[in-house]
């Protein structure tokens, strides 16, 4: 299909289509259309990556995403027992997926509001009141003040839940509607976490960018902040009385660069159990890795 650029240079898709490379006619893109032509989209990227990868075995590469993501060298027992083939041979995913928050939640926002003292400081002064209006009409036709969570892939086995958070060349958001200290990433593992803790699973997540340096400062600043740390993320979620969980949260919180899924996909190819059909998807997949702008480097020969 004929193509445009913006002045940006980016390359806009007239058809959405051309910006896929597996499952172009999946209905779950549907609604999703206007959000894939551009050349940058990252729900193209997190797509054309990870419905690959779907059509593998999961025991093939996900044990090394998922270690490999974690900021001790070596991940403890508890972590590589969740990864066992007998686990793993049971993995779905769920693309899009809405999760609920916790009711607490809700109650504290509305608490909150009551008391007007929803922060609202990411407002410019003049719409303040507009917001506080809006506020009110919610709380008077009994509507909740935040959405669901929708949560861009959530892969599951019968012991544990991943959710996956990936941007390309921009940011997860910051804040929410009414409260400027609720970023998307304490959402994902707010519901997450819930989720989980509700099905009796265990609760992973793992946050997917490009360079921390340039493109994605301000998601590798909420990883950081929140990885490792079960005192800020408890402290960002006050209605959360399951301190436990929320620590653990923290301590799963994994993080991987697209560079690192190259090189990860190519360490791969080594494994004597890959098939034919295994090393067609990965090549494929490499060098779709490969024309990014990413940082990655094909710098191993396809066998």
């Amino acid at each position: 299909m004929a193509r445009r650029r913006t002045e940006g240079e980016v390359r806009i898709y007239e058809d959405p289509r051309d910006n896929l490379t597996v499952d172009v006619e999946n209905a779950l893109l549907q609604e999703r259309a206007s959000q894939l032509r551009s050349e940058d989209s990252q729900i193209a990227l997190l797509w054309n990556v990870f419905r690959s990868l779907q059509k593998l075995d999961p025991r093939l590469w996900l044990p090394r995403f998922i270690l490999h993501s974690r900021a001790e060298p070596k991940a403890p027992p508890h972590v590589r027992d969740l990864l066992d083939s007998s686990t793993l041979e049971a993995t779905r995913f769920h693309w899009w997926r809405r999760l609920d928050l916790p009711p607490s939640r809700h109650e504290w926002l509305r608490e909150q509001a009551c008391n007007a003292s929803l922060p609202l400081e990411h407002y410019p002064a003049r719409f303040v009141a507009e917001k506080k209006q809006e506020i009110a009409r919610l709380l008077r036709d009994e509507l909740p003040l935040e959405d669901r969570v929708e949560i861009p892939l959530c892969i599951e086995t019968p012991a544990w839940m991943l959710v996956v958070l990936a941007v390309y060349k921009g940011n997860l958001r910051q804040n929410t509607r009414y409260d400027a200290h609720r970023d998307e990433l304490l959402r994902v593992l707010d519901a997450g976490t819930w989720a989980a803790r509700e099905a009796g699973k265990k609760f992973l997540s793992l946050v997917v960018y490009t360079d921390p340096r340039t493109f994605n400062t301000e998601t590798k600043r909420l990883v950081d902040l929140y990885r490792g740390h079960g005192e800020m993320l408890t402290a960002r979620l006050p209605h959360r009385q399951d301190h436990d969980v929320v620590d653990m949260a923290a301590q799963t919180l994994g993080e991987l660069r697209w560079r690192d899924i190259g090189g990860l996909l190519l360490d791969a190819k080594e494994e004597q159990r890959i098939g034919l059909f295994d090393l067609a998807v990965i090549d494929e997949l490499i060098k779709y890795l490969a024309r990014k702008d990413l940082g990655f480097n094909l710098f191993r020969r396809l066998k």
